[in-house]
C-alpha cells in the first residue's frame, strides 16, 4: 500500500476510534426510559429504521468532513473538532431515540440545528440552501418519530414537505433559475460522458422530471411509486459522489476524501424511503 494511502488510513482509524470511545462514554449517557416509542412489532419499524439510519449516516459523516476539511465550513480547527464531537455524540442519541428520553429529544433537535448552521456556512444561494433540507432534517424527525405523532397525517406531510422541498429546488437549480452549480456540470459529464450544451440538456430533462415529482409526491395515488423512484435517485446521487472521482486517485483516498459526502448525501434515499413505508401502512390500514 502507498504511503499517502497509509496515512489516509491512520488518519481515518484515528478518527473512527475517537468516535467509538465518544459513543460508549455516551451510551452511559441516555439512560432507558419505561415506555418503548418503537417496538419490533409496529408496523412502523421500516420507517423508523429508515429515518434512523439516515440520521447516523449524515452525523457520521458531517462529523468526519468537519473533523478533517474544517475550511470547507470556514471554521478554526479547533471549532471544528469540537461540533464534530458533539455531532459523534448525537449517534448513541439517535440509536436510543426510540426509548422517548426527554434528553434524547433535546440532543436530536440540537443536532438537527448544528447541521442546518453547517449547512449554510460553505453556500451563498437560496435555493442551494433549501437543496440541503433532508441532510439536517432526519435528527429531528427520529426525535419526533413518536407513535402518537406517526399515526396523524401531519408527522407524513411534514416528511412529504421536506423531500418535495429538496427536489424542487434541486430541479430549479438544474433547469437554471439561478446559476448551474459547477458540480452538476461535472457530474453529468464525469458519469455520462456529455460536455457542454449537451450536459445543459441532460440537466433540464432530470430539473423538470424533479419538479414533477416534487408536486406527485402529494397525490396519494402516486406517492408510493414516486417515493420508490426518489429513494432511488437519492442514493443514485450519493453514489455519484463517489464514482466521478474512483479515477482520480486509489481507492483509499478516494474514500477518504469523497466518502463523507457520500454518507451526508444518504439521507437523499433514506427519508423518501420512510415515506414509501408510511404511506404503505396507511393503505393497508385505511383498507381494512
Amino acid at each position: 500500500m502507498p504511503s499517502n494511502d497509509k496515512r489516509i488510513l491512520a488518519e481515518s482509524k484515528v478518527f473512527c476510534y475517537f468516535g467509538l470511545c465518544i459513543y460508549v462514554l455516551a451510551k452511559y449517557f441516555f439512560v432507558e426510559h419505561k415506555h418503548t416509542i418503537v417496538s419490533e412489532r409496529t408496523p412502523f419499524k421500516n420507517a423508523y429504521t429508515s429515518i434512523l439510519w439516515s440520521a447516523v449516516f449524515l452525523l457520521f459523516g458531517r462529523a468526519y468532513n468537519l473533523f478533517f476539511w474544517p475550511s470547507n465550513y470556514q471554521l478554526s480547527a479547533n471549532a471544528s473538532i469540537f461540533l464534530s464531537v458533539l455531532l459523534l455524540f448525537g449517534i448513541p442519541a439517535a440509536f436510543r431515540a426510540y426509548r422517548g428520553n426527554l434528553w434524547i429529544k433535546i440532543v436530536l433537535n440540537t443536532m438537527g440545528l448544528i447541521l442546518m448552521i453547517l449547512s449554510l456556512l460553505p453556500l451563498d444561494q437560496f435555493l442551494f440552501h433549501l437543496t440541503v433540507l433532508l441532510q439536517v432534517s432526519p435528527p429531528v424527525f427520529l426525535a419526533l418519530f413518536q407513535l402518537k405523532n406517526v399515526e396523524k397525517t401531519p408527522f407524513i406531510l411534514a416528511l412529504k414537505l421536506i423531500v418535495s422541498l429538496t427536489f424542487m429546488s434541486h430541479g430549479l437549480l438544474c433547469i437554471g433559475v439561478q446559476e448551474v452549480p459547477d458540480q452538476f456540470i461535472w457530474t453529468i459529464h464525469s458519469i455520462l460522458g456529455v460536455e457542454g450544451q449537451e450536459a445543459y440538456k441532460v440537466l433540464k430533462i432530470i430539473g423538470l422530471i424533479d419538479l414533477l415529482m416534487s408536486v406527485a409526491i402529494f397525490v396519494n395515488r402516486f406517492t408510493l411509486g414516486i417515493a420508490l423512484y426518489m429513494t432511488f435517485w437519492g442514493f443514485s446521487t450519493a453514489m455519484a459522489t463517489m464514482i466521478m472521482h474512483t479515477q482520480e486517485a486509489p481507492i483509499w483516498e478516494t474514500i477518504h476524501l469523497w466518502g463523507s459526502d457520500f454518507l451526508i448525501h444518504l439521507p437523499n434515499a433514506g427519508m423518501p424511503m420512510s415515506i414509501f413505508y408510511l404511506e404503505k401502512w396507511r393503505n393497508k390500514y385505511l383498507s381494512t
